[in-house]
């Protein structure tokens, strides 16, 4: 999942992931670091990549595209309540969860959850 994140906000997607406990998340930003201390544009490969907290209003903002997180997370009420709102609906490309190969363990629950939030 960090990898993911990571890869989508190095190519300018707006991209984070939900914490365990659907509290809080995360998301990256690019950060140039200059050896000459010149401001000219460098390779990627010498971009470095600052983690950054982000809250869930801020996900529920419609500031993200892609929202990573884990079945557990997903089935919070208060992750539930922000995939509900039209700014995340508007926005959203695609909620990414994580350990997907589980689902055959908690598809009970997680088919009740999906119909919340559809």
């Amino acid at each position: 999942m960090e990898a993911q994140v990571q890869h989508l906000c190095a190519n300018g997607i707006n991209a984070c992931c939900v914490d365990f406990e659907g509290r809080s998340g995360h998301a990256y930003e690019t950060e140039q670091s200059s050896a000459n201390g010149s401001d000219e544009f460098q390779d990627s490969d010498e971009l470095s990549m600052l983690k950054m907290s982000v809250s869930l209003d801020d996900i529920s903002s419609g500031h993200f595209c892609f929202v990573y997180c884990h079945p557990e997370s997903l089935l919070t009420k208060r992750m539930i309540d922000v995939c509900k709102t039209k700014s995340f609906r508007s926005q959203l490309c695609a909620v990414v969860v994580d350990e997907v190969h589980m689902i055959s363990e908690w598809y009970t629950t997680a088919l009740f959850a999906l119909k919340l939030l559809l």
